[in-house]
């Protein structure tokens, strides 16, 4: 059978074997396995499980830089408050390399406040975006304590959403977007308040 790119086995109901899981109502089932599979790969990432490319590099700066060109200005929206530091990462389009080899981090403390970052990119092309509150500045996700969010906010399912869905076009002129974090509720992950103004990338 040929392999689904777009859902890991893990994601299928034979692997919902779980006491816990097989005693709790079906309805509440998806909530958990939402929260461990989106932050699998972010948790490895941030723990240093996974390799960095060579060219990655993490900057502590929020304008851009008066050498880049090209630049992904994120407007960063939804924030629970200031504790900690606030991310942004740029990834290539492909599905292999994304949430695993991030090409740009940019880090500041976080405002606790709606902001903007500044992330250079290599030059025009296709790009993912991935923001993350780290609550506890500890370099680490914490699901029950940290914010994410992705480019074009995509509705978020069972494990992090495809690739296709949060890539976006960066021009050679800076390219804006807003990205609304996610926190968890409960059994349930998502904004703190719903934003109408979430928006897709634009050139």
């Amino acid at each position: 059978m040929p392999a689904n790119d777009d859902a890991p086995d893990l994601m299928s109901p034979r692997h919902d074997r779980s006491p816990r899981f097989a005693s709790m109502p079906r309805g509440k089932r998806p909530g958990l396995i939402c929260l461990s599979l989106i932050c699998l790969s972010l948790i490895c990432l941030e723990m240093g499980l996974l390799p960095r490319p060579a060219g990655a590099q993490t900057v502590d700066q929020a304008p851009c830089p008066p050498d880049s060109a090209t630049n992904v200005i994120v407007s960063v929206k939804g924030m629970k408050d200031g504790q900690g530091n606030l991310r942004a990462e740029l990834y290539p389009p492909e599905r292999k390399d994304f949430a695993i080899h991030f090409l740009k981090r940019v880090q500041i403390r976080a405002p606790g406040r709606d902001v903007e970052i500044c992330v250079p990119t290599p030059g025009p092309g296709t790009y993912a975006v991935i923001v993350v509150h780290d609550r506890t500045a500890d370099g680490r996700l914490d699901v029950f304590r940290d914010g994410f969010g992705f480019s074009n906010n995509p509705r978020l399912g069972l494990g992090l959403p495809d690739i296709s869905k949060v890539t976006f076009r960066a021009g050679a002129a800076d390219t804006r977007l807003t990205v609304v974090l996610n926190y968890v509720h409960g059994l349930s992950v998502g904004p703190i308040a719903a934003d109408p103004a979430a928006d897709s990338a634009s050139p």
